[in-house]
């Protein structure tokens, strides 16, 4: 069986910023278990555009976690 790939294009500004939620909750996650990455961290990046009064990664999960329930059920 041939099976296609299947494209989501995100092309509102609604999506887009709930994709950048998804995409920084896994760099989060991944930042807790240890996993680093060059640049700026994940918990610095959540900090300048969600919470600047968030002091650790677990704390900001238990954040974007919320948002991103309160985001699912207005849509």
């Amino acid at each position: 069986m041939i099976k296609e790939n299947a494209m989501t294009v995100i092309d509102t500004p609604a999506g887009i910023n709930f994709a950048h939620l998804l995409a920084l909750r896994g760099a989060l996650k991944l930042q807790a278990l240890g996993l680093s990455r060059r640049g700026q961290s994940a918990l610095t990046i959540y900090k300048r555009h969600y919470s600047p009064n968030c002091r650790t990664v677990k704390a900001a999960l238990v954040e974007i976690e919320a948002m991103i329930q309160r985001a699912r059920e207005a849509a």
